[in-house]
């Protein structure tokens, strides 16, 4: 999407925002892979999702972006995009306004680098500890999600699931998991989680036994966390139902 393109829809999207009827506000924070393992068309679609799911936001929602890099807890906090959603009306909605144009520059610009200088590893682990970290500011009645759309091979000095024996199977992944989830606290708790695969140079080297693998981790370490999880091959393409879905929950829980 170009950006002349980009700040109508967002400037559309935020306007209808305010007239919709109240609801449970809505914790999303949204994990990018914008690491070189992920092909150039997956960073791109990624960032096109960000957009359309800024049309889905109501006054008192926010929306967190978190970029996976290759140390994230060196590099992810200062790349953190927070986006939040005033529930008190300004006059002709103009903070609303002010928003969209600033998503877009934002989202303009961390697309740009991640194009043209993307990471050479990829911290997933520690980019899913600083979304814990988000969810817990999240207010106590919030509907909380995680959405992270990724090739989801971590690859840094701690693991490789390329190579690691951890992850050549889905016992030892899923024990890996256990033990890892172990060390950390229940940050997931009732979170919904959307886990999307997408387009990877890396991926395509291994084969179905360590893919597997590689999904049967990441579904447990959440899951034991307290996270819902649902898992999807295709990357994006059950994110509208997904979200269709919670919206009608949110809803019937008012």
């Amino acid at each position: 999407m170009t950006k002349h393109l980009w700040l109508p829809l967002l400037l559309s999207a935020v306007c209808l925002a305010c007239h919709q009827p109240p609801e449970a506000p809505l914790h999303l924070v949204c994990l990018l892979d914008v690491t070189g393992s992920v092909t150039a068309q997956g960073r791109a679609t990624s960032f096109e999702v960000i957009h359309a799911l800024l049309e889905k936001l109501q006054r008192g929602d926010s929306l967190i972006v978190i970029p996976v890099t290759d140390d994230a807890e060196v590099e992810g906090p200062g790349q953190i995009l927070r986006f939040n959603l005033g529930k008190k009306r300004q006059a002709y909605d103009a903070d609303l306004r002010q928003l969209a144009k600033d998503a877009e520059a934002r989202l303009q610009e961390l697309l740009a680098s991640a194009t043209t200088n993307p990471h050479q590893h990829t911290d997933i682990l520690g980019t899913v500890r600083l979304a814990g970290e988000e969810f817990s500011f999240a207010d106590k009645d919030a509907l909380k999600v995680l959405v992270c759309l990724s090739d989801f091979i971590q690859d840094n000095a701690q693991f490789d699931f390329k190579s690691d024996r951890m992850v050549a199977n889905e016992h030892g992944a899923r024990e890996l998991a256990s033990m890892l989830a172990g060390t950390s606290k229940m940050q997931f708790q009732k979170v919904e989680a959307y886990l999307g695969m997408i387009g990877s140079k890396d991926l395509k080297k291994l084969d179905t036994v360590r893919r597997n693998a590689i999904r049967s981790f990441w579904i447990e370490l959440l899951k034991r966390q307290g996270a819902n999880v649902t898992w999807a091959t295709d990357g994006s393409g059950k994110l509208a139902r997904f979200f269709d879905q919670l919206n009608k929950e949110r809803i019937s829980n008012d």
